[in-house]
């Protein structure tokens, strides 16, 4: 038996292959489930094309995508701030009784 054996034809309209038992190597099996993938992802993308939508859907779909993106923006820097606010809220607090332990040293 051959170690390296030709692909074996497939019939175009079937969307999946099944592995023979002779394909003992991941690699070959790894490879042809790429292919599988890849013909399947082009598969959908001519039928999206097909069904082309209208120029006002996908202004639509742009003007929500920026305002999901916007709104998660904001909400991001709204915790960053706050976040930063009570790092320094600590700091300060921390700073504030280490100069008050300081102060009473001096003074008594």
């Amino acid at each position: 038996m051959l170690a390296w054996q030709p692909p074996h034809p497939r019939d175009p309209s079937s969307a999946r292959t099944v592995p023979s038992p002779s394909r003992s190597a991941s690699g070959e099996w790894a490879l042809s489930r790429g292919c599988i993938a890849a013909e399947r992802k082009l598969s959908r993308m001519n039928e999206e094309h097909t069904e082309s939508p209208s120029r006002m859907q996908s202004l639509g779909r742009h003007a929500l995508a920026a305002l999901v993106l916007l709104v998660c923006a904001w909400l991001l820097l709204h915790i960053l701030f706050h976040v930063v606010v009570v790092v320094a809220t600590i700091i300060a607090v921390v700073v504030a009784i280490i100069g008050a332990v300081w102060a009473i040293r001096v003074l008594f």
